[in-house]
């Protein structure tokens, strides 16, 4: 009876808690967040996407896609992206968080809204551990214009004489952000088909000069060409441009990545939240968290009854054994008794 006690223990031990382990370290704590607090057209925001886990990440890969007609991404931590859609390899080794930066810039002014979705990361182990979708909201304003009929003109006239690119214009790619003579830096995403892309900037005054630099013909990575602008004092501008020629690995696992956020953006978009709503949520994730401890405590509840059922089984197995020892021995006893008397008897006849 002990022997199969410890045997359902140890089988009810090895099934409940290590799935209360596994359940525990499979599990991914996700954010993302805007750092600045008041946006503005043509501002620059800081994007911040936290991960978290009980156990080691590994690789973490993540989707996110955003509004481009509202922003437009500029750089970001092992990310790249362009078009709406950013794509995130980090590696995230033992470490068992992450926090990972995207930079973009306020093009438009509306509601914008950033969704991290299929975000996953293999541990060490070659565990693939995976995380629920995520958002985060924000309203981006339009830029602050004055109305004073005195500086209409100065407004109109803002952009230099001379010296500076009035426009810039590329036959492959998007320009990111959208050109302006004040902004100096931009970036263009390129498939691997693309091996070839020209760039042509109109200065501001015909008595400037213009330099360009780099080769047309872009490698898979990064190339880098720039545009001097030089005006007639010798003061100079520079202007960046940096053209990403996707691998053919990289293209699929953008192509395949724009697909799965295309066709989750729509479960994945926010509603607004009531206060209902919210502390339906709050009561579902005590709910979450709750239950495993239950389940815990059910289990325990259950093996205590089985243990006390086994006792009482066995004290009263053992009680009737003791009783059944007991008559045994007054019956043997009596049998000694009569065949004792039956041999006096024997004897006095003989007399």
């Amino acid at each position: 009876m002990k022997k199969a006690l410890c045997i359902m223990l140890c089988v009810i031990v090895s099934i409940i808690f290590p799935a209360n382990i596994t359940s525990a370290e499979g599990s991914i704590d996700l954010s993302v967040s805007v750092m600045e607090k008041n946006v503005k057209v043509g501002e620059e925001l800081t994007v911040k996407v936290g991960i978290s886990s009980q156990a080691s990440l590994g690789k973490v890969s993540a989707v996110i896609s955003y509004d481009n007609s509202l922003l437009a991404f500029q750089s970001g931590d092992s990310a790249i992206g362009s078009n709406g859609i950013i794509t995130i390899d980090h590696s995230g080794g033992e470490s068992t968080s992450a926090e990972l930066s995207l930079r973009l810039t306020a093009s438009s002014p509306g509601t914008a809204v950033i969704n991290v979705v299929n975000c996953s990361a293999t541990n060490t182990q070659g565990i693939q551990i995976e995380a629920e979708s995520t958002y985060t909201s924000f309203e981006i304003s339009p830029k602050e214009q004055s109305t004073s009929k005195e500086q209409e003109p100065a407004m109109q006239n803002a952009v230099p004489s001379q010296g500076v690119l009035v426009d810039l214009k590329t036959d492959k790619g998007t320009l990111i952000p959208p050109f302006m003579y004040s902004i100096h830096e931009y970036s263009i995403t390129v498939p691997y088909e693309v091996d070839k892309v020209e760039i042509e900037g109109k200065t501001a005054s015909k008595t400037d000069r213009i330099w360009y630099t780099g080769n047309p013909e872009c490698v898979v990575g990064n190339n880098i060409r720039t545009i001097t602008v030089t005006d007639v004092n010798n003061n100079e501008t520079v202007y960046k441009i940096s053209i990403l020629r996707l691998d053919k690995a990289q293209e699929q696992t953008q192509a395949a990545a724009q697909t799965v956020a295309f066709s989750q953006i729509s479960e994945t978009t926010p509603e607004p939240k009531d206060s209902s709503a919210i502390k339906t949520d709050k009561k579902d994730s005590l709910k979450e968290k709750l239950m495993p401890a239950l389940y815990i405590v059910l289990i325990a509840l259950v093996v205590s009854l089985i243990i006390v059922v086994i006792w009482i089984h066995s004290r009263i197995s053992r009680r009737k054994s003791e009783k059944e020892d007991k008559e045994e021995k007054s019956l043997k006893k009596r049998s000694r008794i009569k065949v004792t008397s039956s041999k006096k008897k024997g004897k006095n006849k003989k007399k």
